[in-house]
């Protein structure tokens, strides 16, 4: 009996060595090899907000005064005012038109900037004369005047207008002796100030004028469609 007993506990004892080895195993295996880990993501550092921008409140503009402006740019400084007389030659196109003769009148200018002018002018011309019979223009102009900044003391100015014109014929018998009519002129000058109040210069206009077809004058002839006047003056002027 105890040898029976005997035999059975020696295959009993070798399956649960074997039995213990296979547990034992996986368990060492599992500790002998750590579980893979997934690298973390890097972090991205949120970005600081940017402060708004402030705009600094520009400064006001401060226009100097007149009496600044004409310390910088003498007579041309804006906002002066020209009053003056002009004296010269004045003509009239055409084979009929006789010589020319004197032109004079006044004028006014506003200087709207120290580049820039408005001029209004009356003058009274005789464009052309035989012997006592004559033909005069009254013109009543204005325009617009674009200065020229020379170095020195003239000053050079391109202008471009307009206006009426009084016609008038003397001593040529009662045929269409007076009329209206209007047109376009262009001006080209040269300024130089004498002081802080004066100022001379020379001017040449060239005005086209609506003519008076099919009028004709004993003295002047068959009126045209178009007329041409220009005259040469010498001008002169009180700033304030």
């Amino acid at each position: 009996m105890n040898q029976i007993v005997a035999k059975l506990r020696r295959p009993a004892a070798f399956t649960a060595v074997l039995a213990s080895l296979s547990l034992a195993t996986p368990a060492a295996h599992a500790q002998s090899t750590p579980p893979a880990t997934t690298p973390a993501a890097p972090v991205k550092q949120a970005k600081a907000a940017k402060a708004p921008k402030v705009r600094k409140p520009k400064p006001a503009k401060v226009e100097p005064s007149y009496e600044e402006r004409r310390k910088a740019d003498g007579v041309y400084a804006k906002g002066a005012n020209w009053i003056g007389f002009r004296f010269g030659y004045a003509n009239r196109t055409g084979d009929l038109s006789g010589d020319g003769s004197i032109g004079y009148g006044i004028n006014w200018t506003k200087m709207l900037s120290k580049r820039s002018a408005f001029a209004g002018s009356i003058n009274h011309d005789i464009v052309g004369h035989f012997a006592k019979q004559i033909d005069e223009s009254i013109p009543i102009t204005g325009e617009f005047q674009r200065v020229f900044n020379w170095s020195g003391g003239m000053r050079p100015y391109l202008g471009v207008g307009g206006g009426f014109y009084y016609r008038k014929f003397y001593r040529t018998g009662t045929e269409y002796n007076t009329t209206t009519t209007g047109g376009a002129h262009v001006s080209v000058g040269l300024t130089s100030q004498l002081d802080d109040k004066h100022v001379v210069g020379l001017e040449t206009r060239v005005a086209w004028l609506e003519g008076r077809p099919g009028v004709v004058n004993p003295t002047f002839g068959p009126g045209a469609d178009t007329e041409t006047i220009w005259t040469v003056k010498l001008t002169w002027a009180l700033v304030y």
